[in-house]
């Protein structure tokens, strides 16, 4: 009788795929069924292709799949320092990652280097949110290059309203825009 009054339904248990994506962390933090390494300044980072691939642009490349597709799965990273690739890689696991003033722009530039979108996203919210005369042409070339209209819109129009308090700063003595 019960089953008459029944509608069908879609539902996802996002405590299922927080659950799966914090055991595949774990796996990862304990070297369990990684299968590639990426190699940056000799140090050696075991992770799972699925999650890195799911992760990044540069981890999609043709290049890079054909690396990990090899017998002997390991990938040679530079560009980047290694503090960067194990934020980048905890957060492809995480989806979290706690951002610093002092560290916020190397990040960028590793979410950047390879292609992490999410990343770059929550990144520029980040940006947005402590936006000044010291940072704003750095965020409106970062967005620029992102094709991040809205926040390039959002950085131009702060340069614009703090104008005379912006050509004063090192940044912009330091810009072609001088």
């Amino acid at each position: 009788m019960a089953s008459e009054n029944c509608r069908e339904e879609f539902v996802t248990s996002e405590r299922f795929v927080l659950k799966n994506v914090c055991t595949m962390y774990e796996f990862m933090q304990r070297g369990e069924h990684c299968d590639v390494d990426i190699i940056l300044d000799n140090k050696c980072y075991p992770v799972h292709k699925i999650v890195m691939l799911a992760s990044s642009e540069y981890f999609r490349s043709q290049t890079w799949i054909k690396q990990i597709n090899s017998e002997n799965p390991k990938v040679t990273l530079t560009n980047i320092p290694c503090e960067c690739l194990e934020w980048v890689i905890h957060f492809c696991y995480t989806g979290s990652i706690e951002f610093k003033n002092s560290t916020i722009d190397d990040m960028m530039s590793a979410a950047s280097y390879l292609g992490n979108d999410d990343l770059i996203d929550i990144g520029l919210d980040y940006w947005l949110k402590h936006i000044s005369v010291q940072n704003c042409i750095m965020i409106a070339t970062f967005a620029h290059f992102h094709e991040k209209l809205d926040v390039q819109k959002i950085s131009f129009d702060f340069c614009c309203k703090n104008f005379n308090d912006l050509v004063k700063t090192d940044e912009f003595l330091a810009s072609d825009y001088n």
